[in-house]
């Protein structure tokens, strides 16, 4: 039933499935066709299984280390789980729910360790109720404990609420990852996955850029507005950097409620 989808809609550029379900591999064959990113998620692959996810065209691998096993027995036997299988798939890229809860730091600096900023995407896997602010929940089936969405049973959890420099200040402070990296990992990585990075994924001339107006201001800018939020506090740096790269030739900086940073910059 994907395929009168497929054919009749040109905004899809991922599907993620478990590769292990009847027919598959056909559906990474044919998303391959369509360049179409296929992903693994909600799997119990291992390495046999995901050799020849990767083999039928699935090249990622959704919410890295959630809803897949890792090292395991069964009875006196040991066997690698879907995480091995991945770290041993050269060209499988992987993303991580970086919002300090989900991972560990030391899980977040081993994938980065050995897959790299070019094969690792960071991804919110946000809930509706993303940046929480206290509203009540009306489902009795989940709970919002700790900075994070779960069963409310505690048996699991179930979405993450963070916002994206959530994920990316958590690689930073967290997980000793560079700032550079960590912004790739947010922004040009994923990008360049799923074939969009001629017109996104960087700021660069001649790409696509969000416009952002401030609530107060008195009317549109005629310049366009870019704001990055919450993890750049070296301005000088960062002028420096986009003049160069996009024009830019005034950046204004604020706190608001003395932690997370804002920052305007016009682009001429």
């Amino acid at each position: 039933e994907y395929i009168p989808l497929i054919e009749n809609t040109q905004c899809i550029k991922r599907w993620d499935i478990s590769p292990e379900l009847p027919g598959g591999h056909e559906f990474g064959q044919y998303m391959r066709s369509k360049g179409i990113m296929a992903a693994i998620t909600h799997t119990e692959a291992e390495y046999p299984e995901i050799k020849a996810a990767f083999e039928s065209g699935f090249t990622h691998a959704a919410h890295f280390y959630n809803a897949m096993p890792g090292f395991h027995k069964r009875r006196e036997y040991k066997y690698e789980g879907t995480v091995e299988s991945v770290y041993l798939t050269d060209g499988m890229s992987v993303e991580v729910i970086a919002d300090g809860i989900h991972l560990p730091a030391t899980i977040l600096k081993l994938v980065y360790k050995l897959k790299g900023v070019e094969q690792t995407c960071l991804v919110t896997d946000a809930l509706k109720y993303a940046a929480y602010d206290g509203e009540p929940i009306n489902d009795p089936r989940y709970i919002i404990e700790n900075g994070v969405c779960k069963l409310a049973d505690h048996s699991s959890l179930v979405g993450s609420l963070a916002t994206m420099d959530t994920l990316v200040r958590t690689m930073v402070k967290k997980a000793a990852i560079p700032l550079a990296d960590a912004v790739r990992m947010a922004s040009e990585t994923p990008a360049k996955l799923i074939g969009i990075d001629s017109s996104k994924g960087t700021l660069q001339k001649g790409k696509s850029r969000r416009r952002f107006f401030c609530p107060h201001a008195k009317k549109e800018s005629p310049a366009a507005l870019v704001m990055l939020q919450g993890f750049y506090q070296d301005g000088d740096y960062l002028l420096s950097h986009l003049r160069s790269t996009i024009g830019v030739t005034k950046l204004n900086f604020s706190v608001r409620n003395g932690k997370r940073w804002n920052l305007r910059a016009i682009v001429t």
